[in-house]
């Protein structure tokens, strides 16, 4: 189970890396930004499609464990499908952050992409693959729990 929430901790700060750079490459103007800027229609189209795309993926992503068929898999197999199924959740806030982040500075520097790239990123905040979380999402909390034994009490 450590290793799963490594790997899956590890996508989550490379994805965050990965944003940091293109920050980077283009505030110091290694590269230009601006490439798409001009082109109305295909920036109306993009923003059509990348805003469907997030307000579709943050829901899906939060509640992505609570399926039935997901969830039974992941008591059966921790490891194993936490493992398949937390680089879902992951990549399903990933790259439409990250994407987020480069039409940000491609459109130069249209809001609306920063703003999605913000709310994804607030989003990925909540599946931090914490350990607690790791075993949270792990076991079963539905399973009835043996009554507490009350035998040592006396009713009057």
């Amino acid at each position: 189970m450590q290793r799963t929430q490594q790997i899956l901790r590890s996508i989550f700060v490379a994805t965050l890396v990965v944003a940091a750079l293109i920050v980077l490459l283009f505030e110091t103007n290694i590269v230009e930004a601006g490439a798409l800027a001009g082109n109305e229609n295909l920036e109306f189209v993009v923003l059509s499609v990348v805003e469907l795309v997030v307000i579709c993926s943050i829901p899906l992503a939060l509640r992505l464990f609570k399926f039935k068929g997901v969830r039974r898999q992941l008591i059966d197999q921790p490891a194993q499908k936490l493992l398949a199924w937390g680089t879902l959740r992951l990549l399903m806030l990933s790259v439409p952050l990250v994407a987020c982040v480069l039409l940000y500075y491609l459109f130069f520097m249209e809001a609306a992409f920063g703003y999605l790239a913000i709310i994804l990123a607030l989003s990925m905040m909540f599946v931090w693959p914490s350990k607690d979380r790791c075993e949270a999402e792990t076991t079963d909390v539905t399973s009835p729990q043996p009554p507490a034994d009350t035998s040592d009490t006396k009713e009057a």
